[in-house]
């Protein structure tokens, strides 16, 4: 992933530029915003930046400022200029300074899309003209950039000339992992027999996170798996599961087909270790009795009952278990329990997401080589997340938490104010804006403009075109003014939104 930071001061181009498209698609990840060039410079000389796409007005340090002192000092990081002019002098600046690129705003999502697709070929051209890599190294690099995607032309050349012997046939990915963990020596001397095992050229693309070894082979090889798996067995003493993903005749397949792969290998988890599994597009057959222990499951986590969840949980995977259902079912399944066990804490309005990590299945599955490490892990967060839940509860006790929850709830109403939300929580309206004011930062009335005008911002950026209908269903019933406040807070119109 190319890291990327976003800089413009105001807020609501930073949100833009986030949602406008799906950036890990693409081969990118947003690692950081600044609302000027003093914060953005700070950041950059603190964290690895490829991508800096800088608005050229900003209070403090303008875009060319901030460009111009990076231009001296980082000579690796590439800048796009964002601005709402069409003037030749800020093109020629940018040239002047080296700049990758300028954006006019408002910014489409076809002409960043293609900016990015602009910037990952300059980038790649690079990595392989500028970087001299052994036979081992380049066949990862080239597998790594292939499994990120997309699939570019100067990709698809590389791939025929590195992986020759396998281009020319069709191939199929094969990973291979020890049941019970092994040290770094030995998964060496595991890669090196799987290697000297096929007569024909065979590619081993390196190692993922200690668990399995990751091989790329000729598709008509597959019935030569068998024999390998019962090798290993007797040569290393210890058991094996293999994952066999799908055929692959098209190079756009390399990240499908891997992925795949994994699915294969991931049966063990429910199927057993010690066996082969090769990816199979099962009929998806009905799993009701599980969705619907996770359902019940679901409310036992947000009910805060530690106890009785833990045995529900236990209850569940055993299911899993006995049914044998596939990785890919299991997938499903277990982003359920994740969610039920997420939505629990997150139904106590915690501003922070503590498990949003454990929604990428990959990240998820590959830490555990059985079923049990997994319940234990799963068991562990249960905890944790009724914990913060229980410890959020007594939190919500406290004024300012009840008002916001007050406002979060009838933002709709437009004759909700400071008095009212006072006299729903039996308190002095000005002993609630002292400390509201004093734990929040901000007043009563900006709290609640605040909520009324993200919402606002949601509705117009869902495609809702009516103005009126916006305004009242966030609490305005003057649409004129609706429209005044929504310019001041986020310093565009409505109709910039639409």
């Amino acid at each position: 992933m190319y890291k990327v930071l976003l800089v413009d001061d105001e807020q609501f181009i930073r949100e833009r530029l986030k949602g406008c498209l799906n950036w890990e698609e693409l081969g990118f990840s947003i690692i950081g915003e600044a609302e000027n060039g003093e914060k953005a410079l700070h950041f950059i000389c603190n964290n690895q930046v490829e991508l800096a796409i800088v608005d050229i007005n900003m209070p403090l340090m303008n875009g060319i400022e901030l460009a111009g002192l990076l231009h001296k000092e980082q000579k690796e990081l590439q800048i796009v200029f964002l601005t709402g002019y069409d003037k030749f002098e800020y093109a020629q600046r940018a040239v002047q300074l080296g700049v990758f690129d300028y954006l006019l705003k408002p910014v489409r999502s076809e002409d960043l899309t293609e900016m990015l697709h602009k910037f990952k070929e300059k980038k790649e051209k690079e990595n392989l003209t500028s970087v001299v890599l052994d036979h081992k190294e380049m066949n990862s690099y080239i597998a790594y950039q292939l499994l990120n995607g997309p699939v570019t032309n100067m990709l698809n050349q590389a791939y025929q000339e590195v992986f020759s012997d396998v281009a020319r046939e069709p191939s199929c990915f094969l990973l291979i992992s020890s049941d019970v963990e092994v040290e770094e020596n030995l998964q060496g001397q595991i890669a090196k027999f799987v290697l000297q095992y096929f007569p024909n050229s065979i590619y081993h693309l390196g190692l993922n996170h200690q668990l399995f070894s990751s091989f790329l082979i000729k598709a008509d090889d597959i019935e030569k798996i068998k024999p390998l798996h019962f090798a290993l067995k007797s040569h290393f003493q210890r058991s094996f599961s293999i994952g066999i993903g799908p055929r692959m005749d098209r190079l756009q397949m390399f990240g499908e087909a891997f992925q795949k792969a994994k699915f294969a290998l991931h049966n063990r988890l429910t199927k057993g270790t010690g066996n082969m599994y090769q990816f199979l597009q099962e009929k998806d057959d009905s799993h009701s009795a599980i969705l619907e222990k996770i359902e019940k499951f679901s409310v036992l986590v947000k009910s805060g009952n530690e106890d009785l969840s833990l045995k529900e949980l236990e209850e569940i995977i055993l299911l899993c278990q006995r049914n044998k259902i596939s990785s890919a079912k299991f997938f499903v399944l277990t982003r359920e329990l994740i969610t039920s066990i997420n939505k629990g804490v997150h139904d106590f309005q915690l501003k922070k997401d503590y498990f949003t990590e454990l929604n990428q299945f990959e990240r998820f599955t590959e830490q555990f080589r059985n079923l049990e490490e997994m319940k234990e892990f799963l068991s562990t967060l249960l905890i944790e997340a009724i914990s913060i839940s229980r410890q959020t509860l007594l939190e919500l006790k406290s004024l300012s938490l009840q008002a916001i929850a007050f406002m979060e709830s009838h933002y709709q109403d437009g004759e909700v104010g400071l008095h009212s939300i006072a006299e729903h929580l039996h308190t002095n309206p000005s002993y609630l804006s002292r400390i509201f004011k004093k734990e929040t930062g901000i007043t009563v009335i900006e709290y609640l403009t605040k909520i009324r005008m993200e919402n606002a911002r949601k509705l117009l950026m869902n495609g809702c075109k009516n103005i009126q209908f916006v305004s009242e269903m966030t609490g305005y019933n003057d649409p004129h003014y609706f429209s005044r406040c929504f310019k001041k807070y986020f310093k565009v119109p409505p109709s910039k939104i639409i």
